[in-house]
């Protein structure tokens, strides 16, 4: 695999995994699932139900446009991976400690898998967003140091 097209792969797989692990355990009411899928949810007004593969189908091609778009930014693979990770995890444990036992968090949204789909899901949200911000960020500065260079000259 050719080492710029790996975001294309990577995004939206991590998400569609999470997707499907959300769908089979999907929290109280599809709550996490919903929230955790956001992107590709939407799909319940074509289908009027909350199904797996249209909420896959569509959430998998949105991330793969992002991900390209991380791709021509030059983002960071590396800031991509570490901050999925620590929000992911972050928002894993915060959702759990919204309760008072893991007991109460298990029984009201059913499995363990549902927080850990839900901060899977939402950590690629927050990383993709923060990597996008650094891009431009980089491209600004950058613009900016030419101009000023250029300026001097």
């Amino acid at each position: 695999m050719e080492r710029a097209n790996r975001m294309r792969v990577v995004l939206p797989t991590v998400w569609g995994l999470g997707c499907a692990l959300g769908y089979s355990n999907p929290g109280d009411e599809y709550g996490l699932y919903a929230l955790g899928s956001i992107i590709g949810v939407w799909t319940i007004v074509l289908v009027d139900k909350i199904a797996l593969l249209p909420t896959l189908v569509a959430g998998c091609a949105i991330i793969f446009g992002f991900a390209v778009l991380l791709e021509r930014l030059r983002a960071s693979r590396r800031l991509w991976v570490i901050v999925w990770l620590v929000s992911g995890i972050g928002l894993y444990l915060t959702s759990l400690m919204m309760f008072p036992s893991v007991e109460r968090a298990v029984a009201k949204n059913g499995s363990m898998a549902a927080y850990l789909a839900l901060g899977s899901q939402l950590g690629v949200y927050l990383a993709t967003i923060s990597s996008i911000v650094v891009g431009v960020v980089r491209i600004l500065s950058r613009s900016r140091c030419l101009a000023a260079d250029t300026q001097v000259h």
